[in-house]
């Protein structure tokens, strides 16, 4: 499979939240139990085509009686070139009867402009799905995440979360979280740090979130 995404704007967002890649080629496919995929973002930028504000991203999965996966991303800056955004991702899962079992590693590196960096983020996660019914799955999952270049900025995170399938488009759900952070876990810091997108916890306190809804797909 080929793609291409292209906006009247030819800027990628470099920031971590690198969802929609303009200007970008992507390869995925599948060979049995193994599946890779490959992407490339062109810059756009004059006299640095193919590299100020670049992307390139690699994923790979194997499926068989456990599941394996990694990821490798990195953003260049828009005016310098200089790698300001690397994400290195590992997984692994266990199913077993009812229960998957899991675990994962992220490693988030930011840098500026001049290439002098900023944050280094190491995020820990294990975690556990249970189907304990044909209409319910429930997930419980720990998370750590601290900067190790501002080691005062660290979240420890407890998940607790189920699904409804009320049908095959749509579910219902009911969410969990408990974010313990330390004082260092302010303001923008705290979003390098914690699953809560948007932040909003005491630093130095244990904040508790609930959230329910409906999710379609149409």
């Amino acid at each position: 499979q080929y793609e291409a995404i292209a906006g009247p704007d030819a800027v990628n967002s470099d920031n971590d939240v690198g969802i929609f890649m303009k200007n970008s080629i992507q390869y995925r496919n599948t060979f049995g139990p193994v599946s890779l995929g490959v992407l490339y973002a062109f810059g756009e930028q004059e006299g640095a085509f193919s590299d100020n504000n670049s992307i390139v991203a690699l994923g790979a999965s194997y499926t068989g009686p456990v599941v394996v996966s990694g990821s490798y991303e990195y953003m260049k800056d828009q005016k310098t070139g200089n790698k300001n955004i690397e994400h290195t991702g590992l997984g692994f899962a266990l199913p077993y009867r009812n229960f998957t079992f899991k675990a994962n590693w992220l490693r988030a590196e930011n840098s500026g402009a001049d290439g002098v960096r900023t944050s280094k983020v190491d995020a820990w996660g294990v975690g556990a799905d249970w189907k304990w019914s044909d209409s319910n799955s429930a997930t419980l999952a720990y998370y750590d995440n601290k900067d190790k270049e501002h080691g005062s900025n660290q979240t420890r995170n407890v998940v607790l979360s189920n699904d409804y399938f009320i049908s095959k488009r749509t579910t219902l759900y009911a969410q969990m979280a408990v974010v313990d952070a330390d004082d260092g876990a302010v303001g923008a810091a705290a979003l390098k740090t914690s699953i809560v997108a948007d932040g909003s916890f005491e630093a130095g306190k244990t904040t508790t979130f609930v959230n329910l809804g409906i999710n379609h797909t149409f």
